[in-house]
C-alpha cells in the first residue's frame, strides 16, 4: 500500500470515529441544519444580531442568511425586530420557544463533552485542546492563504 493510500485510510477511518460522536442522541432530536444549530447558539450567546453580523459569523452570503432566517422564523424560533437605534435596521432574535430549544441543544451538547471530557486524565484534556487549536489554525482560512504565498 502506498503513502497516499494509507494516509487516505487512515482519514477514512478518522472520519468513521468522529461519525459515532456525531451521531449522538443529540443528532436525533435536533430537528434543524448545521447553520440552524449555529445560528440558535450564536443567538443565545449574543441577544441580538443583525443579518450582515450573522451572515458573517455563518461565512455565506446575506441572502442565504436571510434563507436560513426565514425557515427558523417559520418553525417560530426566532423573529426580526426594528432596532431600537436604527429603525431602518432589523434585528435577529430567538423567541421563548427559540430560547428553549438552544438551552437544550446546549444542555445535550455539555452533556456529551463532559462524558469524554470525564475519561481523560488532565493531562489528555491540555493535548486534546492543544491539539484542537492547532487544527484550527491549520484550516482557518487566512492560514491557508499565507501557506499558499
Amino acid at each position: 500500500m502506498s503513502q497516499n493510500e494509507s494516509t487516505e485510510m487512515m482519514f477514512l477511518d478518522l472520519v468513521d470515529k468522529i461519525k459515532v460522536i456525531l451521531a449522538a442522541d443529540l443528532w436525533q432530536k435536533v430537528n434543524c441544519s448545521k447553520n440552524e444549530l449555529y445560528v440558535m447558539l450564536y443567538l443565545y450567546r449574543n441577544s441580538s444580531v443583525n443579518m450582515t453580523e450573522l451572515a458573517d459569523y455563518l461565512e455565506v452570503p446575506l441572502n442565504t442568511a436571510t434563507g436560513i432566517i426565514s425557515r427558523m422564523e417559520k418553525h417560530e424560533l426566532l423573529k426580526r425586530e426594528k432596532s431600537p437605534e436604527d429603525k431602518r435596521v432589523i434585528t435577529i432574535v430567538l423567541t421563548d420557544s427559540g430560547v428553549s430549544t438552544a438551552k437544550g441543544i446546549l444542555g445535550e451538547l455539555m452533556g456529551i463533552s463532559e462524558r469524554i471530557l470525564e475519561s481523560f486524565t488532565d493531562e489528555e484534556t491540555i493535548v486534546l485542546i492543544k491539539l484542537i487549536d492547532k487544527m484550527i489554525r491549520i484550516v482557518e482560512p487566512q492560514n491557508q492563504e499565507s501557506e499558499i504565498s
